[in-house]
C-alpha cells in the first residue's frame, strides 16, 4: 500500500502520510480474517478526548506509521490512555501528517477569517482504502473500500 500511493500521491512520495489497520469483525462463516487498510496524510485522532479513537497498538512498516486497531478489543479490554501518552502518540502521528498552514478564508459575507492549522485536502483519500479478506479455504481477495 505504502508503495502504490507513493506512486501517486506526492505527500506520500516526500515520506509523509500513515496507514491505519483494523481487523473487523465479520459475521460471515467462511471469513477467517478481514483487514481494512487506509492511507492518511492529513488527520491525526479525530477524537481527542476519546481514548476509544486510539488505536491499542502501532508499528512501523517501511519507515511509515501503522495505526492498528482491533474491532470490539474495547468492549472486552478496558483501556484508559493518559493525556501525555495521548500527547505523545498524537505527536508520532503528526511527523508522519502534512505542516499546519495558516491560510485566509473567505466566509459567506466576504469577510476573511484565518484558519491556523490546515492542512489539505482531507478528501484526496476518501474511500482509498483496501479490505483484504482472508478465508478459511485459503484464498485472499482485496477489494478497493467502499468504506
Amino acid at each position: 500500500m505504502v508503495k502504490q500511493y507513493s506512486q501517486t500521491d506526492s505527500l506520500f512520495r516526500s515520506g509523509l502520510g500513515r496507514i491505519s489497520l483494523t481487523l473487523k469483525k465479520s459475521s460471515n462463516d467462511t471469513i477467517l480474517r478481514h483487514y481494512y487498510l487506509n492511507p492518511d496524510s492529513f488527520y491525526g485522532i479525530v477524537g481527542k478526548d476519546d481514548d476509544n479513537y486510539y488505536p491499542r497498538y502501532f508499528s512501523y512498516v517501511s519507515n511509515r506509521l501503522v495505526l492498528i486497531y482491533i474491532e470490539g478489543l474495547q468492549d472486552v479490554f478496558q483501556v484508559d490512555y493518559t493525556k501525555k501518552s495521548k500527547q505523545k502518540l498524537q505527536k508520532k502521528i503528526d511527523n508522519f501528517l502534512e505542516k499546519k498552514k495558516k491560510i485566509a478564508l473567505p466566509d459567506s459575507t466576504n469577510s476573511i477569517s484565518i484558519a491556523k492549522n490546515f492542512r489539505g485536502n482531507p478528501y484526496t483519500y476518501m474511500n482509498s482504502g483496501i479490505d483484504i479478506f482472508i478465508y478459511k479455504d485459503g484464498s485472499i481477495k482485496s477489494l478497493k473500500s467502499r468504506h
